[in-house]
Order: structure tokens, then sequence, then C-alpha cells
């Protein structure tokens, strides 16, 4: 990642993500991907700038409750990107459920946080900015593609 884009707050710098959260939870990765690229071909008006305010609501959220306990919602302004957010929440949910069911420690919130900061990362890196841009789905929508129906292996930047 390049260091003068941490300067940005939407990058959410102060977070931390570490190799160690990304190989404990690459299956959260995965899914949260997937869920955003099936998200982008079940509507086609989805763009980067909807995927990144979604990305950025749950990160706020995560970021609240993992610093203070308290479970905080933003309202969305589309209804695309509230489809989006409750994606997300129900990846969330199932990977969660799924590792209990397995014996796998809690998911803890802040491991939540930092999977979602990975993600939101790596969308505003390949996104262009334009308001139409569609360039971090494009992406997505070609490694799905490269990889079969499941990203097993995203190449990350």
């Amino acid at each position: 990642m390049r260091p003068e884009l941490l300067e940005d707050e939407r990058w959410f710098a102060h977070v931390q993500v570490g190799e160690d959260v990304l190989d404990a939870h690459s299956v959260l990765l995965e899914d949260l991907l997937e869920s955003i690229t099936q998200c982008a071909l079940g509507n086609s008006s989805l763009r980067d700038r909807d995927v990144i305010e979604s990305l950025t609501a749950r990160v706020r959220s995560f970021e609240t409750r993992a610093n203070s306990g308290l479970h905080y919602e933003s309202t969305p302004p589309s209804l695309a990107q509230l489809a989006l957010i409750q994606e997300l929440r129900e990846v969330i949910g199932d990977y969660e459920a799924e590792s209990q069911e397995v014996g796998d420690p809690h998911l803890h919130d802040s491991d939540a946080l930092k999977a979602l900061v990975f993600v939101l990362r790596m969308a505003l890196d390949r996104s262009s900015g334009r308001p139409l841009s569609r360039g971090f789905l494009d992406f997505l929508r070609a490694e799905f593609k490269k990889n079969g129906s499941h990203a097993s292996r995203i190449i990350l930047p």
C-alpha cells in the first residue's frame, strides 16, 4: 500500500491489519469479497462508491463495537448500499456461526473490523474515485472468473 494514501481518513490508518489476521480469517475475507461480487452481479447500478460507503459504514459500526461495546448502525443513503450492508452483516454472522460449530474461537469485533478495513483499503486502491467507477467491482469479477466460482486466491495489491 502506498504510504501517502494512509493520510486520507477513509483508509482508517489507525487500524493495523497484520498478516496474522489475514491468515486466520482468510475464509471471511474471501466470503466478503464474493458477497460484494454477487451483489454487483445482481444489481447493475452498484458502483465502487456504493461499495466503499457500505464498507465504511460497517467499519465504523465495528470500530464502535470494538472500542466501546455499543452497537451502532448508520442509515445508508441508498437502497443498494443498504442491501450490501445487510449482505456484509450476514456474511460476518454466518462466518462466526460456522466458526463456533467447528470449535474455533469466537470472532472478535476487532478481527472483523480488521477484515473489513482490509477489504475497504482494497476497494479504495482499485477504484478510480470517479462517481461511476467500477474498477474495484471489475477487478473482483475478473478474479472470481479466473479462479472459478469461489475466489480461493485473490491476488492482493
